[in-house]
């Protein structure tokens, strides 16, 4: 994948890619920014960087109205543009999705694919 060997080199490999997998699942106490934040330092974004992506995904995805709701709170279209933040953190080459549009409305499918 790009030239890696994703067996002798998984670390290496995981970091050009991101994952919408098709249940999606958030740490329940936390916040959508608290959760991108600390994904983007898990990425090997510092603290300034991870801050202003996620404020940036945050925006792309015109989630301005919910970015600190814990996530045991949020819908299930709003946990999905959640994981799609997530899997866009660190601006991966590859972004595999499992039905990434399901449960979004209309104006959240166009958003996303403009992302995208």
């Amino acid at each position: 994948m790009f030239g890696i060997d994703v067996v002798a080199e998984p670390t290496r490999a995981k970091n050009v890619m991101g994952i919408v997998p098709q249940e999606a699942e958030l740490y329940e106490s936390l916040s959508v920014k608290q959760t991108l934040r600390i994904f983007g330092k898990l990425r090997g974004l510092n603290s300034k960087d991870a801050n202003r992506r996620a404020e940036e995904l945050i925006s792309d995805l015109r989630f301005e109205e919910h970015p600190n709701v814990v996530g045991m709170k949020l819908s299930g279209g709003l946990k999905r543009r959640s994981m799609v933040d997530l899997a866009a953190l660190g601006n991966p080459r590859l972004i595999v999705m499992d039905e990434p549009t399901t449960g979004l409305d209309p104006q959240s499918r166009r958003d996303l694919w403009t992302l995208l």
